[in-house]
């Protein structure tokens, strides 16, 4: 599945900076990372759609999502 990770840290400032980036995780990948219940991170499922648009937009991503020359979002296969 995808997530998109959000980790927030507050600056001395008292100011918030978050930054988001997509990743793939299983079910149990996801239950172990929140139950770690990391200060400042959350997690949040997205669809496959939602995935592929993040992508193509030039997102950061820990994914295997890649745009092809023809703008087509392309899951990548072993080796490449």
């Amino acid at each position: 599945m995808y997530v998109i990770r959000t980790h927030t840290v507050e600056l001395a400032d008292k100011r918030f900076l978050s930054s988001d980036t997509l990743t793939e995780m299983t079910a149990k990948e996801l239950r172990t990372a929140e139950a770690e219940n990391r200060s400042g991170i959350e997690y949040n499922i997205v669809t496959a759609e939602m995935a592929r648009r993040y992508v193509k937009q030039g997102m950061v991503h820990e994914t295997g999502l890649w745009v092809d020359m023809d703008g087509k979002v392309r899951y990548a296969k072993a080796g490449e």
